[in-house]
């Protein structure tokens, strides 16, 4: 019977990367076509460097290189580049996974990955985010056992998104005084040097980039709109990345609840320390970001600088689909948690921002609604305009099929212990009816 699960599950996912491959298309557009513009200066290109970083142009020049071989279309060819970057990471994060834990709870968090996370609308695009959050999770994956590795992907994963530079910081502050380590430190040496070496070679100062005066928002009736920097109040940020309707992390990654649960802790490891260190690597970028004037991403889909808790999300909830015994408030907590996150992946995949215009029209005036308003948030529009119903119509409409055959068949995995133990009740009760009628006669 095992033999015949694992297989199965492996089937479900070479499947999903078999629809992936030919239902993604992705572009390079937005911050993404910034970012390549790197990759067409280092092949000779006179377009100069962006302001992104070094780390995914530099990774990218082998897709490039072969594109350039064949004579294709540069750009859609370094495209593929997030989708490629995520099948080598899940590998290695399965095998470390795998030993871990178990074979079953690698295997749960790959399909909850493709099927239940935001990578799915993620991998569509050549952004950053992709790399840096598997770069950041296998480090947090190898901080015992490869400490000097872990520290490499943690810098490269930073330096790729500066912003969390901040919070690596203060993460491997926190694990010093807790664990006494030093080599995470080494992580922070790493990516100041990268930083500071970039910063040279492309005769940049801290005064541009992020940190220019010209990078702010529009101006429109919001009190805090406009400004440039870290200008937004703490609170309102916090607020808003959490609990917002079109950006908050309760409604893209339900998951991240799981984590309040003493037996979803327990089942992953998490001590009192541990749990401490897990808390605080959540939650600096998150006040980090809270205080950016553009904590909400841009004109993009869902909490996009946050995909880093995409990871950790779904391997809390694969764990809790793995558990033995599940009692009936659990079972329907953590179903409720699949079902949202399953929205969230097929919401991304096949509508993204689709019919949300109105929100960006007229320099921006009206894009709030697209974060606050339930009927502009991108979790929610497909409902309004009718797109949800309409789903065979989608180019994507694959991906449907193969999720929900993925999403059946894990919560019936989920559901198999709470039948187990109501079978087991039923037959207790029916085995002692007739003792009890023998007493009273």
């Amino acid at each position: 019977m095992k033999t015949l699960i694992k297989r199965w599950e492996w089937a479900l996912i070479s499947a999903g990367f078999i629809v992936m491959i030919f239902t993604l298309y992705p572009t390079v557009d937005g911050d993404g076509a910034v970012r390549f513009q790197t990759v067409q200066t280092f092949l000779g290109g006179d377009g100069g460097f962006s302001k992104f970083s070094f780390v995914q142009p530099v990774l990218s020049m082998p897709l490039a290189w072969l594109g350039s071989q064949v004579e294709a279309d540069l750009a859609g060819f370094v495209a593929w580049f997030n989708l490629v970057v995520f099948a080598v990471f899940a590998i290695f994060i399965y095998r470390e996974l795998a030993a871990r834990y178990t074979p079953g709870v690698g295997r749960a968090w790959w399909l909850l990955m493709l099927s239940a996370s935001m990578f799915p609308h993620h991998l569509q695009n050549y952004y950053g985010e992709v790399l840096t959050s598997l770069c950041v999770f296998q480090a947090a994956l190898l901080v015992e056992r490869r400490p000097m590795i872990s520290a490499v992907l943690f810098a490269l994963g930073c330096v790729n998104t500066p912003a969390l530079l901040p919070s690596l910081v203060g993460f491997t502050v926190v694990l010093f005084l807790v664990y006494k380590r030093m080599v995470p430190l080494v992580a922070v040496g790493i990516a100041v040097a990268l930083v500071l070496l970039e910063m040279w070679f492309k005769h940049a100062g801290l005064g541009q980039g992020y940190f220019s005066a010209d990078e702010h928002g529009a101006v429109t009736v919001l009190p805090y709109s406009g400004k440039p920097g870290f200008s937004y109040p703490l609170l309102l940020g916090l607020m808003s990345i959490t609990l917002s309707f079109g950006k908050g992390l309760v409604f893209y990654m339900p998951a991240l609840l799981l984590c309040f649960s003493a037996d979803v802790r327990r089942a992953v490891g998490l001590d009192r320390k541990a749990t401490l260190v897990a808390f605080v690597a959540l939650a600096l970028p998150v006040v980090t970001y809270a205080k950016w004037w553009a904590w909400y991403g841009g004109a993009f889909w869902g909490p996009r600088f946050f995909l880093f808790l995409s990871a950790p999300a779904s391997l809390l909830l694969a764990v809790d689909l793995r558990a033995t015994r599940v009692e009936p408030i659990r079972f329907a907590l953590t179903l409720l948690v699949l079902l949202l996150s399953a929205w969230v992946s097929l919401d991304g995949y096949l509508f993204g921002q689709n019919e949300m215009d109105a929100c960006w029209v007229n320099n921006y005036a009206q894009e709030h609604l697209c974060w606050y308003a339930p009927e502009f948030s991108a979790l929610w529009r497909p409902f309004v305009t009718g797109s949800a119903w309409k789903i065979t119509n989608n180019i994507r409409w694959p991906y449907v099929l193969w999720q929900l055959v993925v999403i059946s068949y894990l919560a019936l995995r989920l559901a198999a212990p709470v039948v187990r133990i109501a079978r087991c009740r039923l037959l207790g009760i029916r085995r002692s009816a007739p003792e009890t009628h023998a007493e009273h006669a």
